[in-house]
This record gives C-alpha cells, sequence and structure tokens, in this order.
C-alpha cells in the first residue's frame, strides 16, 4: 500500500532547478534511505514533503490525499520531521514541548497540565527514555534533546516520519535505541524516510535508498541488491572515489601541547593529553564522555580547576579564546551554527572573521585583498557554489562546515582543534576535508580531532585516545581493527 507519494515534484528557484521531476513513493511499514552528497537536494526534498516549500510542479499525496495547507496541513495529514537542528523551545518542559500545538485541553477548552504531564509520562516510558516531563530542555545535554524530538514526531501520530541525520550527536547505545524504535514503527505500517551520510546505519535499518545527484533521481532500489561502494559510486558521480584512509607518513616532531592532570570539576578529571607537531591525535569515546570540555579547556573558552597546560615546553594559563588565537591555537566548534558561523554573512566576511586584523591598513579593511584571499579559500576547499558573496546560511551542511573550517585556517594556526568536524557531511565533502587535515599536517601542524565516529578516527589519526566518563582510559594504534575500536570504546562506558 502507497502510504506518501509525491508525484513529478520539482522546485526552481530563480534560474536554479533544485530538484528536478521526481516520482517518490513510499508504503506502509517501509523505511526509505535518501542518499546524496550535500546540495544534492534532500533538503528540497524534505522541505517539500513537509509542507515547507511549495512545489514548482507536481503535487504530495498521503494516503491518496492530495495534502495543502503548508506545514499545518502536512502535519495534520501524518507527516512529522525530526531535524538535524533542534526544533525544540529550549524555554519550555520536556512535556510543553513534546505537545506544542497540540496540547491537550479540558474543561472551556482550556489546556490540561494533568493530562499533558500523563500523556507525556506514558510516550517516555513506553520508548524507554529516562528524562523527567517537568525538565527544562534547555537544561538537558543535546543528546536527549534529540530523544525529544523523536519523541515529538511520535506524539503526532504521524503516518510517516523524516528523520533529517537523526543520529549525528548520538552515541552507540542511543543510535540502537533509535534504530529498535524504527522497527517497532515499521512494525506498526509507519513508514519512515532516512536521511543519513553514516552507511553503515542505511544498510542496518532501511529497507530500500533512493540517490539523488544534483537535484535528480539517479538510482532507487532495495538496500539488500546493492552495497556501499555502488551506493557511493551513484552519490559522487563518474570517477570519484568513496573515503580512504586519510594519513601520511610525515616526520613527527617535538611535543607542542600537553595537558598534565588537567581537571575541571564535574565533568572531566587528571586527564594526560601530549600533541606534537606533523601529527592528527583523534581523541574519541561515546558522547557524553566530556571530550568537547577538554577541548574548550585547551582553546581558554572554559577553565581548568586544577592541572598543567604545557605549551612549547612551558606551562601556560590560557584565559580566553583571544589568548589562545594569540598563541596559535584555533578550535573548530562541535556547533557551526550556533558557535561557528554568521548565518546570515556572506562567506567572504565568514572566511576572514578571525583574521580580520592581518587585512587592515590605516585602519581601513582591504576589501580587494580580501576579496581574493577569501576567493583563494574557497577555491582550496572546493566549496560549492564558488561564490565570495553566498550568504553562507544558504549553504549545504558539508559547505557551511568547509566554511568554518576555512575561517581558522585564514589564522595560519600552529595548533588546530576540531570538535566532531564532519557531523553530517557527506562522502564528497569529508574528503576535502580530510585533504585539508593532510596539508596542515605536512606544513608541521599539530591536529586534535575530537570524534565519535569510529570510522572517520580510523581514517584519519595517527594516534587513538579513547575517554570515558571524563577520564583518558586508553590509547589504541590507528590499524586496530573496527570490532576492536568499538569494542573498546563501548567497553570503557560500560
Amino acid at each position: 500500500m502507497i502510504l506518501l507519494h509525491a508525484s513529478g515534484v520539482s522546485k526552481i528557484f530563480g534560474t536554479f532547478e533544485a530538484l528536478t521531476h521526481q516520482d517518490f513513493r513510499l508504503n506502509a511499514g517501509e523505511v526509505r534511505a535518501l542518499i546524496g552528497s550535500n546540495g544534492a537536494g534532500k533538503t528540497t526534498m524534505i522541505k517539500i514533503l513537509t509542507g515547507a516549500h511549495r512545489p514548482t510542479t507536481g503535487s504530495v499525496y498521503v494516503e491518496g490525499k492530495k495534502l495543502s495547507g503548508g506545514p499545518a496541513g502536512h502535519i495534520t495529514s501524518g507527516i512529522a520531521c525530526i531535524y538535524q537542528h533542534s526544533s525544540l523551545s529550549p524555554n519550555l518542559s520536556v512535556a510543553e514541548n513534546l505537545f506544542l500545538g497540540n496540547h491537550p485541553c479540558g474543561s472551556f477548552g482550556l489546556i490540561s497540565r494533568r493530562d499533558m504531564l500523563a500523556k507525556a509520562q506514558t510516550l517516555i516510558d513506553t520508548n524507554g527514555t529516562k528524562v523527567s516531563p517537568l525538565a527544562l530542555v534547555g537544561d538537558l545535554p543535546t543528546v536527549k534533546q534529540k530523544e525529544i524530538e523523536i519523541l515529538k514526531a511520535l506524539a503526532l501520530d504521524a503516518k510517516v516520519i523524516l528523520m533529517d541525520e537523526p543520529t549525528a550527536w548520538l552515541s552507540f547505545p542511543e543510535v540502537e535505541r533509535l534504530h529498535a524504535t524504527i522497527r517497532q514503527l515499521k512494525s506498526q505500517n509507519m513508514a519512515v524516510v532516512y536521511i543519513s551520510h553514516i552507511m553503515d546505519e542505511i544498510f542496518r535499518v532501511c529497507d530500500t535508498a533512493s540517490v539523488l545527484r544534483d537535484g535528480a533521481l539517479v538510482w532507487e532500489g532495495a538496500v539488500a541488491d546493492t552495497d556501499r561502494a555502488q551506493v557511493v559510486g551513484h552519490m559522487l558521480g563518474p570517477g570519484q572515489k568513496d573515503t580512504v584512509r586519510h594519513t601520511s607518513a610525515t616526520d613527527v616532531g617535538r611535543e607542542i601541547l600537553s595537558a598534565r592532570n588537567l581537571t575541571r570539576n564535574g565533568f572531566f578529571e587528571d586527564v594526560n593529553l601530549s600533541l606534537r607537531e606533523g601529527e592528527i591525535l583523534c581523541l574519541t569515546g561515546l558522547i557524553g564522555s566530556n571530550r568537547t570540555e577538554v577541548a574548550r579547556c585547551l582553546f581558554g573558552a572554559n577553565q581548568p580547576d586544577s592541572g598543567t597546560i604545557v605549551l612549547r615546553g612551558q606551562p601556560v594559563r590560557i584565559r580566553s579564546p583571544r589568548e589562545a588565537m594569540a598563541l596559535g591555537i584555533a578550535l573548530v566548534p562541535e556547533d557551526r551554527r550556533q558557535e561557528g558561523l554568521f548565518l546570515a554573512h556572506d562567506m567572504a566576511e565568514n572566511l576572514l572573521a578571525a583574521a580580520l586584523p592581518e587585512f587592515l591598513r590605516w585602519f581601513l579593511l582591504q576589501t580587494t585583498t580580501m576579496f581574493q584571499a577569501a576567493s583563494s579559500k574557497i577555491a582550496a576547499l572546493n566549496i560549492q557554489p564558488p561564490d565570495p558573496k553566498k550568504t553562507v546560511g544558504t549553504l549545504s551542511g558539508g559547505n557551511q562546515q568547509k566554511v568554518l573550517l576555512g575561517k581558522w585556517l585564514e589564522t595560519a594556526p600552529q595548533i588546530i582543534i576540531l570538535d566532531e568536524p564532519t557531523v553530517g557531511v557527506d562522502v564528497g565533502a569529508k574528503n576535502d576535508i580530510y585533504r585539508a587535515m593532510q596539508e596542515l599536517k605536512a606544513k608541521g601542524a599539530a591536529i586534535l580531532v575530537v570524534s565519535s565516529d569510529v570510522e572517520e578516527v580510523q581514517l584519519i589519526a595517527d594516534r587513538i585516545t579513547i575517554m570515558s566518563k571524563g577520564r583518558i582510559v586508553q590509547e589504541m594504534a590507528p590499524d586496530c581493527s573496527h570490532e576492536e575500536l568499538v569494542e573498546q570504546i563501548s567497553g570503557a562506558a560500560a
């Protein structure tokens, strides 16, 4: 039975055709992967299915009924979406978020807080989520907020759930729990559209896949009838290759940065790290092991309570990011939208934001030189479209991430810390980012990568350090097996 049908849909912005005539069918009880490089048309398709965009041609049907009325009409008809970036209201409680716009009402049409809390608790218990319905969403960690978004979609009694990179901020056990929930939805004849750049997940949880490239559907079929190499080939097109191990033998230099018994009460304790010139050290572990907090202390964004940071052989106290930048340290943060980019500004302004003093002459910015520098960085990182005046908020996730990386590369750092540098980024963009890391490494830079992506860690690391519950627990060689590394990370957490 066809549950969702997007018939002949296309979308044109000005002269740009973001999506060509698509005929997308989804059956009840089917989990469909929607795959493609950043900019392939996945987001446009999702916005059409949710009613956020009106298609230039074609229509969307649920159970044979043509949808209208924008997002509200699509939600009422049974389509819900879980986005990569949170759509929750941080100042409201869990229960209020779950039923926002859909509050249970009592006498005289007034909101029944008692019924709302009871329904929220039932939903939480049924899905095994450990959270209080009274908890303020803004106080919850990112991982828990993602779980609340999933519950919110379930509270809408949706027939079709669209999931856009739902596991980007989840740990191994949480990913498995989400996949179990998806299988449960499938058994109830609900349909799921699953967008992810993590191939392993697609082959574990999806029944079928649709691959988009440059706005066109280039392949569609059963996941069991294909493999990773074929899917990546369809995504990237002729002559493009899948991600391979991105590390090269270079002469490792002296220790340039170390942490000795570094402690921040309530976050991490007795952390010892050593980072050398010309190497990539990967700090991995389950999400929630407080790796990001260590990175922020090394960059001066937070202050440790005890322990020592040693830079080029001398103990230092880094009181702020400004001081860290002056010492040649850069941090590419985990959340590019909230902490890394000025989304309303253009690429040139973002790329040069951390290095503006270099373009000052007699208290005036040299706009011609700035434009040339931005254009050079855009070309080096293969940012698309290659237009320095393009507003960053309109770029795909992978291109936004490359802009953020370019912003810090413009400062010519000797030490660069990258926190989850490829979350929500496709294979092609990952290769561009990994290539930039190798170029930095070849120039003698020291690179610390914080990542929960086991495949990524094994592709780029010269050394691997595992962190669990705020402590460094083990160091491993990058040639260890995937299974062994997963076992060590999961075992350390247990």
